[in-house]
C-alpha cells in the first residue's frame, strides 16, 4: 500500500488510520527489543529523540507530521526492501504507482547481486549505529543516491566506497585523492554526487568505521590520564603538565603532551568475526566452541625510517590464533539465529627480546638474563671483554652423558649439576607478587643484586595467566638472526661482527684454556704486533673467497628469497645488509651448502647440525614424538660448539636456542609465533605516516580509513580485501603461460612422445593401457618385463587410437575426453619460455640465463621398476627421484582442452646423482651425466620445483635445495590437511651423520693445523 498519506493533509481519515497503523508497529517493534523508549519520527524528533511516552510521539505526528522521506519505518521494525538496481527508489507522494511497481525494472542479475550486496551492508549498519541514527540516515541516502541522474549502475556509496578502497590500497596521499576526485567529477555528467574532496569522503565513510579512544598520558610514561585521573592536570606522580604551552609565557594550555591511542577491541572482534559468506558453506559450525585465543606482540618502531632515530612509536597488536582462513565464528550465530557470549583469552606474547622484558618484568640482561632458567644460570664474566656470557649447556645432557666428564674441551671442570625444570606460573607469580612497580621515565629501579624482576606486569590480573605453561614466547626469528650473524661473522672475521678478537684471546689465557690459541705478541721496526694463531673456525683467505663465489653465484626461484648475490662482497669477502628473512634461509639452507669442502670435518658437522636443527623447528608439521629426540640433538650440538667456538659466542641469543623445543611441545610450530607478519604489518603502519608532525595520529587515521574499506569490501564482492600482496598464483593451480608464447611444429617423433607422456599419467586411459599390456603378454609369453614396457610404449599411441575408434562403431560408452586424446594433439604446439603452475612459475633453462631468478630446476617422482644394470632381470618397485632441467615447455592442443608437459634434461640416477656423507639427504647432481631415458616429458602437474647450489667441492657437482610454494588461497584449498600436503618438503634434511668419536675427542680439534693465516692486531699507542 502506498504512503502518500504521510505527506497529506492531518485530518483526513487515512493519516488518522495511517498513525495507528504505525503506533501498532512502534509497539510490536518496542516489545521484541525490550526497549525502554521509541524514536520519535516526526519533523524536530528526526527519529534522533526517544520518547517513553507513546501517546506523546502520537501528539508529535498530528501537529508536527512525519519528517521527510520516511517511507520505510525502518528505527521501528520495519526491513528496507531490495532495490532492483543502484538507482533510488523514492515514494513519490504524487504517483499512483503501487510498491509493487516500483520493482518492475530490474536489471541483470549482476546487477541485483550488487543491490543485495549493498542492502546486506545497511542491514548490519543498522546495529553499529543504533545510537547515531542521524549517521545512518546519512549513509542510507548516499546508498540510495544515484551516482548522477539516470544512473543505474552506481549509487554515490558505492563509488565513494570503491575510490576509497582504491585510496587505501595505494597509500595515496589526501592531496592526490582530492585531484583524483576532481576529475572524476568533470568526467562524470552534470549533476552528479561525487564529493569534492577527500574531506567530504571521508565525512560520508566515517559512520562506517569503529571508534577510536585518544587517552593523555604523562609525559614520563607515569601514567595515562583515565577513569578517576581523567579531570587531571598533571601527573600526580611527578609533576609533569599534562598539556604542552601555547607559547613561553601563555597561560593558554596546549594540545596533550603525550597521547596513547586505543582501538577499542570489543567491537572489532564483534565486527571481525562476524558470519558473512562463511553461514551459507558451513552452516554446522554453529556448533563448534567459538571462544577467541588471542595473542599479543609489541615492538618499537621508527615512523620516520632512516630520517630519525630519536622518535619510537610502540604499537601493540592482537592476533586472533583459532580462526584460520577456512573458518569463522560470530557474534550472532545465522544458523541457529541466536546470540551468545563470546570470550576471548590472551594465551601469549610475541616479542623480540628486550621487549620481552618490558611486558614480563623480568630483567633480561646481567648475570641471570634468561626469564626460564633464571638463578639457575651460571654466567661467566669475561674480564677483556667485559659481557657475560652463558656456555653452561653440559647440565641439560643426560646424566652420565661422557661430555659431563670432559675438562679440557670445556672451561676446566667437570659438570655435575642437572638443569632445573621451569617454575609454573603459580611458581612464578609466589615470587613477584610483593615487587614493588612504579611506571615513568623518572623512576629509575635500583639494581638489587639477586633481584631478577623489576616490576609486576598487569598481564598478571588476568585471572587465568598463571595457569600457563608459556606466557612469553621466544621470538625464533631474532634468534636465528642474531645466530646467523654470529657464526658467520667469526666464519669471515667481520668486524663489528665476530666473536673472536684480541681480548676473547686474553680471557682464554686469563681462564687458562686452549693454551694453543692464546695470543702471541711480536715486535718489529713498525712496532708490537699481536698475533692469534687460526682457530678451527678461522678461515684462510682462499676458503673465505671460495664461500663467498659459492653464495654469489646462487640464483633461487621467483619469491624465494631476496637475491642472494646483493648481498655479497667479493672485494673485501664479507656479507653485508641481511635482514632477518636473509639470516633465515642462509642457516635453513645455504650455509651447510657454502660450507662442504671448508673448514675442518668437525666444526662443519656442528654447524651443519645446527641448520638442521633451525630448519626441523621451521616446518609447517612437527612430530610430537621426535621432539624429545630433536631436544637432546640440540643440546650436544650446542655443547661441541662450546668445545670448538670461543666463549663470547655464547651470548644471551645463543642460551635460548636450549628452551625452543619445550616451547614448541607447550605452544605448537614455531611458524605461527614468530615476528615475520608483525614485523610486515609494522612496516605496513610506518607507511602510513603520511604527516610527520603528528606521526601517530597519522598511522591512525590510516588504519581507521583501511578498516572502513575492509568492512565495504566485506560485502562488495569486486573490491579486493586489503592486506598481503595478491600472489600471481592465487585463485588457481591450473597452468598458465607467463612469457615467450610461440607457436611451434615439432618433429612427429619428439611430439608423439610428449603425447604418450599424457596417456600414461591420465587415470581415464589406465584401462586402456592394462588392456594393451595383457594383449603384449598374451602375444609375446616369453618377453621380458623390460622388454615387454618398451614394445608397450613403442605401439600404445597407434593402439590406443585404433582401439577408441572400434569401441565407438560399436556405439560403446566412451567418454569425450578419451575420444579427444585417442585423435591425438593438433600437429601445432604452444610454446613457452615461462608457466605458472601448482603455484610454482617454472622457467626454461634458456630463460634462466637471461634472469636474475632460477625457475628452470625441476624434481619428478614416479613409482617404477628399477633395474640395477641392463642386464639386471631382478627389478624392484620403488619410489624414485628424478632431477632435472626443463629444456621446453608446450601445451598440447586436444581442441577441446589443452595439457602442459615439461621437456626436461635429466641426470642419471646411477652414476650422475649421490648423496653427501654428511647429509644422508642432500642430493648432489652432476648433469654431464645424463640419463639415457627415452622418456623426457612430464606432466606439468607433477613437477616439483627445486634448485641448484654450485658445490665447493667440485663444480661439475650440483646441490639441490627445494623449491617452496604458499598456495593458501587458491581453489579447493580449504582446509588444514590440504594445505599441509603442499609444503610437506622440507627445505633441507632433517638428518645428520654423526661424528666418529674419535675426531670428536682430538686435542688439535682448537687450532687449524692446514694453514697458518692467524689474525694480526696492530697495537697503537
Amino acid at each position: 500500500m502506498s504512503r502518500r498519506w504521510m505527506y497529506g493533509d492531518h485530518t483526513t481519515a487515512e493519516y488518522l488510520s495511517g498513525v495507528a497503523e504505525f503506533i501498532r508497529c512502534a509497539l510490536a517493534h518496542q516489545r521484541s527489543t525490550k526497549a525502554e523508549k521509541i524514536y520519535c519520527p516526526c519533523r524536530d524528533c528526526n527519529n534522533i529523540k526517544r520518547l517513553g511516552d507513546i501517546d506523546e510521539i502520537e501528539d508529535h505526528l498530528f501537529r508536527r507530521g512525519f519528517k521527510q522521506d520516511y517511507h520505510v519505518w525502518f528505527w521501528h521494525g520495519e526491513t528496507i526492501p531490495d532495490r532492483p538496481s543502484s538507482s533510488v527508489h523514492e515514494f513519490d507522494v504524487q504517483s499512483n504507482e503501487s510498491d509493487d511497481d516500483i520493482y518492475e525494472n530490474n536489471e541483470t542479475d549482476d546487477d541485483e547481486e550488487e543491490d543485495d550486496e549493498i542492502n546486506e551492508m545497511m542491514d548490519g549498519l543498522k546495529d553499529h549505529l543504533d545510537e547515531r541514527p542521524q549517521m545512518f540516515e546519512q549513509v542510507s541516502k548516499a546508498a540510495e543516491t544515484p551516482l548522477y541522474p539516470g544512473c543505474t549502475k552506481f549509487s554515490k556509496l558505492e563509488c565513494v566506497s570503491i575510490l576509497y578502497n582504491l585510496k587505501c590500497k595505494g597509500g595515496w596521499r589526501d592531496e592526490h585523492f582530492d585531484t583524483l576526485l576532481e576529475w572524476v567529477g568533470e568526467f562524470l555528467p552534470e549533476g552528479n554526487d561525487i564529493p569534492t574532496s577527500t574531506y567530504y569522503a571521508r565525512k560520508l565513510m566515517c559512520p562506517l568505521g569503529l571508534e577510536v579512544d585518544k587517552i593523555d598520558a604523562c609525559p614520563n610514561d607515569c601514567m595515562l590520564y583515565r577513569k578517576e585521573h581523567e579531570h587531571l592536570d598533571e601527573c600526580p606522580t611527578c609533576g609533569a603538565s599534562r598539556y604542552k604551552r601555547k607559547g613561553a609565557n601563555s597561560a593558554k594550555r596546549g594540545p596533550p603532551a603525550k597521547s596513547l591511542w586505543y582501538l577499542p577491541i570489543i567491537p572489532r572482534f564483534e565486527h571481525y568475526v562476524q558470519w558473512r559468506n562463511i553461514d551459507k558453506k558451513y552452516p554446522e559450525f554453529g556448533k563448534e566452541v567459538r571462544n577467541l585465543r588471542l595473542a599479543l606482540c609489541e615492538d618499537g618502531v621508527n615512523p620516520y625510517g632512516t630520517l630519525s632515530s630519536q622518535h619510537s612509536t610502540w604499537p601493540v597488536l592482537l592476533a586472533i590464533y583459532n580462526l584460520p582462513p577456512w573458518l569463522c565464528v560470530s557474534m550472532f550465530d545465522a544458523h541457529t539465529n541466536s546470540s551468545f557470549t563470546l570470550r576471548a583469552m590472551v594465551f601469549c606474547t610475541i616479542n623480540d627480546f628486550p621487549a620481552y622484558g618490558n611486558l614480563s618484568g623480568y630483567k633480561t640482561k646481567g648475570e641471570q638474563a634468561c626469564p626460564i632458567c633464571e638463578e639457575d644460570m651460571k654466567p661467566t664474566w669475561l674480564h677483556n671483554f667485559k659481557k657475560n656470557v652463558y656456555p653452561d649447556f653440559r647440565k641439560h645432557l643426560s646424566r652420565y652423558h661422557p661430555y659431563r666428564k670432559k675438562k679440557k674441551e670445556f672451561n676446566g671442570f667437570t659438570e655435575e649439576r642437572v638443569a632445573r625444570t621451569p617454575l609454573t606460573g603459580s611458581q612464578v607469580y609466589e615470587r613477584i607478587k610483593n615487587v614493588e612497580t612504579k611506571y615513568g621515565k623518572c623512576y629509575k629501579s635500583k639494581s638489587k643484586k639477586g633481584v631478577l624482576w623489576k616490576k609486576v606486569s598487569p598481564l598478571w590480573d588476568l585471572p587465568y595467566w598463571r595457569d600457563l605453561s608459556v606466557r612469553h614466547c621466544l621470538d625464533v626469528m631474532h634468534i636465528e638472526k642474531n645466530v646467523c650473524d654470529a657464526i658467520i661473522g667469526t666464519l669471515l672475521n667481520m668486524p663489528g661482527k665476530t666473536k673472536d678478537n684480541e681480548n676473547v684471546r686474553k680471557d682464554m689465557k686469563k681462564r687458562n684454556i686452549r693454551p694453543d690459541l692464546w695470543p702471541v705478541e711480536k715486535s718489529g721496526a713498525g712496532g708490537t704486533k699481536t698475533y692469534l694463531p687460526p682457530a678451527c673456525y678461522t678461515m684462510s683467505r682462499k676458503e673465505k673467497k671460495q664461500f663467498c663465489e659459492c653464495l654469489h653465484g646462487i640464483k633461487v626461484p621467483s619469491g624465494y628469497s631476496s637475491n642472494v648475490k646483493r648481498l655479497v662482497s667479493l672485494s673485501d669477502l664479507r656479507l653485508v645488509g641481511m635482514k632477518s628473512h636473509d639470516c633465515h634461509v642462509m642457516i635453513n639452507v645455504f650455509l651447510p651448502i657454502a660450507l662442504r669442502g671448508i673448514l675442518p670435518k668437525h666444526v662443519r658437522h656442528v654447524i651443519t647440525k645446527l641448520c638442521v636443527f633451525f630448519n626441523s623447528i621451521c616446518a609447517k608439521v612437527i612430530d610430537p614424538e621426535k621432539l624429545d629426540s630433536l631436544h637432546n640433538d640440540i643440546v650436544e650440538t650446542l655443547c661441541r660448539f662450546e668445545m670448538y667456538f670461543p666463549p663470547s659466542f655464547f651470548d644471551i641469543m645463543v642460551h635460548l636456542i636450549v628452551h625452543l623445543v619445550r616451547e614448541i611441545k607447550l605452544c605448537g610450530p614455531v611458524f605461527l609465533r614468530w615476528m615475520y607478519p608483525f614485523e610486515r604489518f609494522f612496516g605496513h603502519l610506518k607507511d602510513k605516516t603520511k604527516n610527520r608532525a603528528r606521526p601517530e595520529g597519522s598511522i591512525i587515521r590510516g588504519v581507521l580509513e583501511e578498516e572502513i574499506s575492509q568492512y565495504v569490501a566485506e560485502f562488495l564482492t569486486r573490491l579486493e580485501q586489503i592486506g598481503l600482496p595478491k600472489s600471481r598464483h592465487a585463485g588457481r593451480l591450473e597452468g598458465h603461460g607467463v612469457i615467450g608464447k610461440n607457436v611451434i611444429s615439432p618433429p612427429s617423433e619428439r611430439k608423439n612422445k610428449a603425447h604418450l607422456c599424457v596417456l600414461q599419467h591420465l587415470t581415464e586411459v589406465n584401462p586402456y593401457i592394462d588392456k594393451h599390456l595383457l594383449e603384449l603378454q598374451q602375444k609375446n609369453p616369453k618377453l621380458k618385463e623390460r622388454a615387454l614396457m618398451q614394445e608397450h610404449n613403442r605401439t600404445f599411441v597407434d593402439w590406443f587410437k585404433k582401439e577408441v575408434a572400434e569401441e565407438m562403431k560399436k556405439n560403446l560408452d566412451v567418454s569425450e575426453m578419451v575420444q579427444w586424446l585417442a585423435r591425438g594433439p593438433r600437429l601445432c604446439v604452444l610454446s613457452y619460455e615461462g608457466y605458472d603452475i601448482n603455484g610454482f612459475t617454472f622457467y626454461t633453462r634458456r630463460q634462466d640465463e637471461k634472469s636474475v631468478v632460477q625457475n628452470s630446476g625441476v624434481k619428478h617422482v614416479a613409482a617404477s621398476r628399477v633395474y640395477a644394470s641392463a642386464k639386471d632381470r631382478r627389478p624392484v618397485d620403488a619410489t624414485q627421484s628424478y632431477y632435472g632441467v626443463i629444456e621446453e615447455i608446450w601445451e598440447l592442443d586436444y581442441n577441446k582442452f589443452t595439457i602442459p608437459v615439461f621437456r626436461c634434461k635429466w641426470a642419471n640416477n646411477h652414476n650422475g646423482v649421490k648423496q653427501d656423507e654428511i647429509f644422508p639427504g642432500l642430493t648432489l647432481v652432476n648433469f654431464d651425466r645424463l640419463s639415457d631415458s627415452d622418456e623426457p616429458f612430464i606432466l606439468a602437474s607433477q613437477a616439483k620445483q627445486i634448485f641448484y647450489v654450485v658445490d665447493n667441492v667440485d663444480p661439475i657437482w650440483r646441490a639441490v635445495a627445494q623449491g617452496k610454494r604458499n598456495i593458501l588461497g587458491i581453489d579447493d584449498v580449504v582446509d588444514e590437511d590440504e594445505y599441509d600436503k603442499y609444503d610437506e618438503t622440507p627445505l633441507l634434511p632433517t638428518a645428520v651423520q654423526p661424528l666418529p668419536e674419535e675426531e670428536d675427542a682430538n686435542n688439535t680439534n682448537h687450532m687449524r693445523t692446514d694453514h697458518r693465516e692467524g689474525i694480526w692486531v696492530i697495537n697503537r699507542k
